[in-house]
């Protein structure tokens, strides 16, 4: 795994927040106890890990919510798949941008990968309102330690 301390955040470009309303339908599901990939003003779960933690070389737990920054997205999918031979499920949001190596190196070790119809509009680092929609469509990669090697897809309505 490629896992340094400049990796959690790029740029100003990658720290958009997940919209409260459409974590909570997820959350409700999960009942996450971890925000893999946050900043004070973002974190979705009372524990979470920011930039300085670096939620790539720390441990997770079952369930965890990483909507890490896009521009990275290789090393937040290795580091989920890495994290249930340790017994952590997670979920991932992430642009639905099946065309790239990480996708079909990673996301298809997920159990379930969901297609979110319509577009999230994130939440601004600069605004913290939810801004315009989001520049492409978006998925939730779920990787469930109980479920390894089930993959299965589905959609929910942003």
């Amino acid at each position: 795994m490629t896992l340094g301390g400049s990796l959690h955040h790029s740029s100003g470009r990658d720290s958009w927040s997940t919209p409260a309303a459409f974590f909570d339908v997820i959350n409700h599901k999960y009942r996450f106890q971890l925000d893999a990939c946050a900043e004070p003003w973002s974190a979705k779960c009372p524990q979470y890990y920011t930039r300085q933690d670096n939620g790539l070389i720390m441990p997770w737990k079952s369930w965890t919510w990483c909507n890490p920054p896009y521009s990275q997205i290789a090393n937040w999918y290795e580091k989920a798949v890495s994290e249930m031979s340790f017994g952590a499920s997670s979920v991932l949001l992430t642009f639905a941008r099946t065309d790239t190596k990480a996708f079909h190196q990673y996301a298809l070790k997920a159990s379930e990968i969901v297609f979110i119809q319509g577009r999230l509009r994130f939440v601004s680092p600069d605004t913290r309102r939810q801004e315009h929609p989001a520049p492409s469509p978006s998925i939730l990669v779920i990787f469930d330690c109980d479920r390894v090697g089930e993959t299965k897809f589905s959609t929910l309505k942003a």
